[in-house]
């Protein structure tokens, strides 16, 4: 090269720490327009805006029209956790619209995410507008297993509330505080 002043880069990345647990975020601190720390968004993209339909600062799916694809592409999602954590409870504030699931995954063991339209390996709870549910078990490569399912009254454009629990082999899933599947 004919510039002066180059060198090797000396810059150290940061010393490797677990992910906190437990994690919790409102999204109330963090700037408009921009991805919350600690999520990784794939397939997509989810920035905080103001909420509709109540007070607050929400996630929000930004991009909804889907690339042109080089393979398969999932819906869009976003990730957070470690996959070394066995007990946890994970806990959203969902807006179902009328023109698709929410899906929410945990316990993923599965770096191959979505390869060829399957899940990776995970526990899988949709709900759909229509108020059909289903609870799956997933395998990398393997067609889901149907653990539960049903319908329950469903207001679309309006908040409900999901969890599911892990701890041990004891999974739970809640909507608005009454229990779908153990």
């Amino acid at each position: 090269t004919t510039t002066t002043g180059q060198a090797k880069g000396d810059a150290q990345p940061p010393s490797d720490k677990p992910f906190p647990f437990p994690y919790r975020d409102t999204f109330e601190t963090t700037p408009l327009e921009l991805t919350p720390k600690y999520l990784s968004d794939q397939d997509g993209a989810f920035e905080v805006h103001p909420c509709l339909y109540r007070s607050g600062r929400c996630l929000e799916q930004v991009i909804t029209a889907k690339p042109i694809p080089w393979s398969h592409l999932s819906d869009p999602w976003t990730l957070a956790g470690d996959e070394s954590w066995t007990d946890y409870h994970l806990a959203a504030d969902v807006l179902v619209s009328e023109t698709g699931p929410i899906t929410l995954l945990g316990h993923i063991d599965s770096a191959n995410s979505f390869r060829d339209g399957a899940y990776p390996g995970c526990y899988v709870f949709r709900l759909h507008p229509d108020g059909k549910w289903e609870f799956i078990s997933a395998t990398d490569s393997v067609a889901p297993l149907l653990l539960s399912s049903g319908e329950v009254e469903l207001s679309t454009l309006k908040w409900h509330h999901v969890e599911l629990g892990f701890h041990g082999s004891h999974i739970t899933v809640f909507l608005d505080n009454k229990s779908l599947a153990r």
